[in-house]
């Protein structure tokens, strides 16, 4: 081997010969994210806005158009479709512009043709003078649409390019929101002045693009093709993650333009090239296989992410929210504003996950969920149009699938159509492929909203979406035959990916052997030679774990059913019973009290019986609470039930975290543990669907039934969870040996990691490390009141660090009172102008709804992100959305008239901060104060984090309606928000970052209070010598075989592990007990 080069997500180790040693490999720090290329590309990417604004603006001025100038569906059609045709002319000039002029100007030129289309538009007194605006208008957006990704990816460094290259999207869609945000904010006015300051007001954003745009550099591609190597060199200097890359960079963009590697002048005479007749050639009349089959993806790409419809929910979603029965024009224009909000969040997230999921997986989420949304949008609409009275679930339905549409795009394939196809084409090709893709873009999107109201019409409105559904699945299919991965690859690199239309496979998986992700390196000797390196296959997911964990985070539906079934009832139980607000109070936070027996309870039986049966114990005590709360003939009995019912979920909350993080390998910790508030959601969605369900019954039977329901729930966990085996570290510590490795064999990634797992457990019960007996006399511990002692009166540092962080991380998951907004949520609808009991608990449902959408993404990134960014995140995000929920609620509150846009705004940051909360403070709580213990104190720790949860869980939820009688209900929020505040600073100085370290390395990591970051560096230094970011270098001996060590033939490069599924269906099935507290509020 003359040379071998194995990227690892940033670490590269470079051989330059058979015979170097170990000792020469060098392990390179994955480089920081380029600040540089970061602004220029936002700067370029603005220009995009241009578009999303047209789109946003037009959707609600048509509505105001169409009675000022009184125009037929047609017209409408042609106006609002017409100009992705008029795209096309634009996009076709930019490609020659931006080839004379540069790119830069060429955005100037773009921002200068839409200001004059916008004000065209603004000051149109009939339908031909608005159709040239929109010719205009049209003209300059294909400019933007164009130019945007171009330049994108010519300054974008291959680390972060799919981070970078998806940010034209990403400002489509906030202007977008800036379209919606103007028709909501004019749509006051009278009618005719009222749409044509929206469509004005468009040459704003044109003005502040085209100066800020003069800041930002050339392309050093262009730059190189007119000669100007120097200019180009400091360029990419700037914008490449090394000095490496840029030369890399700047030897490929050379070649392309025709000058020899070797010259080195700052300014060379470049032959002037023709406008791409050769390229056009080579596209259409003789393209190699592998032209082909990029021309094919990126043409299918751009396609099909117009052609399933997505432009008729954006541009006509007033139209689709009136066939919904939502009949106002302020009504209709707040809700284009939640479809606006939604698609920005949404892309916004999509950034992050280019470069760490990539491409592929997102496409086929994307298309996947795109056919089951449109599916039942379809079937919501199709639905209310035969119906004659207002069928109020179906129109939720309809809502709720107009914005799920709008955010499953936003992730997968509304960004990385622009990505992709902009990435895939080699440097020759790139200008007039990417013109290609803008071409097909816009045609099939004019095609699409300039036939939406015709086609509906034609085969009725349900029956569209239904067509488009189908458009959606033949996408799936595409994308999973013809595309392939390519996140990590060079753009040059892609030329030899791309080689056979089908069978592409092959040669991506000989790209994976050669850049190797997630490399382990085993070394036996300093003095081997690396020839003798093996790359070793990924091992599968471990389908056991995975099971395992299922099975016993099962036990958190008992909590999740319990939140969410009792936040509706009691709006029946009050009424049934005569009950007053304090015994409302007592009655919904005194579970969280009684959980706390449970809970000690659960931590000795677990000892007694086992993690697994402790659970089927939870399951029973929470069947007999439900059906004594469902019998209950008055207030007194209800209380008994309720108690009953407490210890239950006690059990549950404690057992399924303490199960799940026993059965967990270390690759999936996060994913895994955090299961039981993924089942705690599922549950909480279960009450609120239980609560809508059971409400049409009579008012003293209906809320009877809803507590009643639970019953069955239990019945379920407690035959699923009998068929998952018993937790490893209880099996040790009863001394059966070789029940234990059995379990944990199938529950780890590799028998080394199960041997180091079963080496601790039986270290921690003080069982010799030599013993290899199946069965095996261990000494009896008392109840651990060495253990309590060590927690509480004498403890270390490192285990006073364990135990603020815990304890504090609990208090303010529930201080910052996200259980008020849970729990009262209908209360909280009611003050903001709901006063319907079904629209309150449809209106909770999408709070349950959001809730478990957004704890299902928390559980892919836990183990990508990290636990303390997303804790910051979701802390300060917190503290943004409750103060703008106080601020909602405080204007409702002092006006005498109803306020449309202060309703709205409350509703959307409801379910605004469930989502922040349920991406960061609620599974990371868990998971955090699960792993951080060490084995010993893991229990004992485990519990005292559920007391101070529960507690300050009852607090909240038995002081809310006092809290805001007291200091109004604007007030309590505005206080929570404060305690948010703190809390985020709190997590800022006192968390360190977990992720990656096994759970027996915590202990070294919280050795000081404050100054743990010093230590975090030492670990992460000593990661990069040993590790290099992903590479595990294990260095068994100096001198080979001979002296105890192993030879190089065994030493190998060993893929990062899958996640376990054996491990996941354990965890999952633990954490199912969750679902019943959820179930319960």
């Amino acid at each position: 081997m003359s040379g071998f080069e194995a990227v690892n997500n940033g670490v590269s180790i470079s051989v330059a010969a058979d015979h170097k040693t170990v000792a020469d490999f060098e392990v390179s720090k994955k480089p920081k994210r380029n600040k540089f290329a970061f602004a220029c590309s936002i700067l370029a990417s603005l220009a995009s806005i241009l578009l999303g604004y047209d789109i946003g603006v037009i959707s609600g001025a048509i509505i105001y158009i169409k009675d000022d100038l009184k125009i037929s569906d047609v017209q409408v059609e042609i106006l609002v479709g017409i100009l992705n045709l008029y795209c096309l002319i634009g996009a076709y000039a930019a490609g020659r512009t931006s080839d004379w002029i540069g790119r830069r100007y060429t955005i100037v030129v773009a921002a200068a043709i839409f200001f004059v289309g916008a004000l065209l538009m603004g000051f149109a007194t009939n339908y031909a003078f608005l159709m040239v605006g929109r010719f205009v208008a049209g003209i300059g957006v294909g400019f933007a649409l164009l130019i945007a990704p171009v330049y994108t990816a010519e300054v974008s460094p291959a680390s972060s390019r799919g981070f970078l290259n998806s940010f034209p999207e990403v400002f489509i869609n906030i202007g977008l929101l800036l379209g919606y945000v103007s028709n909501y904010a004019f749509s006051k006015l009278q009618a005719d002045l009222g749409w044509r300051v929206m469509l004005g007001a468009g040459a704003i954003p044109s003005v502040f693009l085209a100066i800020g745009v003069l800041t930002m550099p050339e392309s050093p591609r262009w730059l190189i093709m007119q000669g100007r190597l120097g200019e180009a060199k400091t360029v990419l200097d700037k914008t490449s993650d090394t000095k490496e890359e840029a030369r890399g960079r700047l030897s490929d963009i050379k070649a392309a333009a025709g000058i020899p590697e070797d010259c080195t002048d700052d300014i060379v005479q470049v032959q002037k090239q023709t406008h791409g007749e050769g390229v056009w050639k080579e596209l259409f009349l003789h393209p190699t296989p592998v032209v082909r089959h990029v021309l094919i993806c990126a043409v299918g790409i751009h396609f099909f992410q117009q052609a399933i419809g997505l432009d008729s929910v954006v541009l006509y979603s007033p139209r689709i929210f009136e066939k919904a029965g939502i009949t106002s024009s302020d009504h209709k224009l707040l809700a284009t504003m939640a479809v606006g909000l939604s698609k920005t969040i949404f892309i916004l997230v999509a950034t992050f996950l280019l470069d760490k999921i990539g491409r592929r997986p997102l496409l086929l989420i994307s298309s996947g969920g795109m056919v089951v949304i449109l599916a039942t949008l379809g079937f919501s609409l199709t639905i209310i149009g035969h119906s004659d009275s207002k069928i109020t679930w179906a129109v939720g339905l309809c809502i709720t699938m107009v914005l799920s549409s709008v955010a499953i795009f936003s992730i997968g394939m509304g960004p990385i159509a622009w990505v992709y196809s902009t990435e895939i084409f080699p440097l020759r090709l790139r200008a007039q492929g990417a013109s290609i893709g803008v071409a097909v873009n816009r045609v099939t999107s004019g095609v699409i909203s300039m036939s939406f109201i015709s086609l509906y019409e034609a085969i009725t409105i349900g029956g569209a979406f239904f067509l488009y559904a189908g458009v959606a699945l033949v996408a799936f299919f595409f994308f999973f035959t013809f595309l392939p991965e390519t996140q990590g690859k060079t753009l040059e690199e892609m030329e030899g990916l791309f080689g056979k239309l089908v069978g592409w496979r092959e040669e991506a998986q000989k790209l994976k052997r050669k850049n190797n992700h997630g490399v382990s390196i085993s070394v036996a000797a300093d003095n081997k030679a690396l020839a003798d390196f093996e790359v070793l296959k990924k091992p599968k997911r471990n389908k056991f774990a995975f099971a395992c964990a299922i099975l016993a985070s099962l036990a958190s539906i008992l909590l999740g059913y319990d939140i969410g079934v009792m936040s509706g009832a009691i709006l029946y139980i009050k009424d049934d019973l005569k009950i007053s607000d304090v015994q409302v109070e007592i009655l919904v936070g005194i579970l969280n009290l009684y959980c706390l027996i449970g809970a000690y309870v659960a931590g000795r039986t677990s000892d007694w019986i086992g993690r697994r049966y402790t659970i089927v114990v939870a399951a029973a005590i929470f069947f007999v609470g439900a059906l004594l709360m469902g019998f209950a003939t008055n207030y007194t009995f209800l209380m008994v039930g309720r108690f009953v019912t407490g210890i239950g979920v006690g059990f549950a909350l404690l057992i399924a975290p303490v199960y799940t993080a026993e059965v967990s390998p270390a690759s999936a910790r996060g994913f895994l543990n955090s299961f039981p508030e993924v089942f705690i959601n599922a549950g909480l969605l279960l009450g609120y669907v239980s609560n809508y369900a059971f409400s049409k019954l009579r008012a003293d039977l209906g809320w009877r039934v809803m507590l009643g329901a639970g019953a069955i729930l239990s019945v379920f966990l407690a035959i699923g969870v009998l068929a998952m085996p018993e937790s490893p570290r209880w099996l040790i510590m009863q001394g059966r040996l070789g029940e234990a490795k059995t379990v944990l064999d199938k529950t780890s990634d590799t028998k080394e990691e199960a041997r180091g797992r079963l080496s601790d457990i039986k270290a921690a019960a003080g069982i010799p490390e030599d013993c290899t007996d199946d069965i095996v006399q261990v000494q009896k511990q008392t109840h651990r009141e060495g253990v309590w002692r060590e927690l509480i009166l004498h403890p270390t540092p490192a285990v006073r660090h364990v135990l603020i962080c815990a304890i504090g991380i609990h208090f303010f998951q529930q201080a910052i009172g996200l259980e008020s907004v849970v729990l009262y949520s209908p209360r909280i609808f009611e003050k903001a102008g709901i006063t319907s009991s079904g629209h309150k608990l449809l209106a909770t449902m999408a709070v349950g709804f959001s809730k478990t959408t957004f704890i299902l993404v928390a559980t892919f990134l836990l183990d990508k992100i990290g636990r303390r960014p997303l804790l910051l995140i979701s802390s300060g995000g917190m503290v943004v959305i409750l103060a703008t929920l106080g601020l909602s609620l405080t204007v409702i509150g002092h006006s005498d008239k109803k306020q449309t846009w202060a309703v709205g705004l409350c509703i959307t940051m409801v379910l605004s901060s469930v989502a922040i909360f349920s991406i960061g403070m609620g599974p990371i709580t868990w998971v955090y104060s699960t792993e951080i213990f060490p084995l010993r104190l893991r229990a004992q720790g485990a519990s005292l984090g559920v007391a101070v949860n529960r507690v300050m869980s009852g607090v909240i939820s038995m002081s809310f309606i006092s809290l805001y009688k007291a200091i109004t209900i604007g007030g309590a929020f505005f206080l929570y928000a404060g305690v948010a505040l703190v809390a985020f600073f709190f997590f800022f100085t006192f968390l360190p970052e977990t992720r990656g370290k096994t759970l027996e390395e915590m202990e070294g990591l919280f050795g000081k209070l404050v100054g743990w970051r010093e230590e975090a560096k030492k670990m992460k230094r000593k990661r990069n010598e040993a590790n290099g970011d992903g590479i595990e270098m294990t260095q068994m001996a100096d001198l080979g075989p001979e002296n105890g060590g192993v030879s190089t033939q065994q030493a190998a490069f060993v893929k990062k592990p899958k996640k376990k599924m054996f491990a996941f269906a354990c965890a999952v099935m633990a954490s199912l007990t969750s679902m019943l507290l959820g179930y319960g509020k």
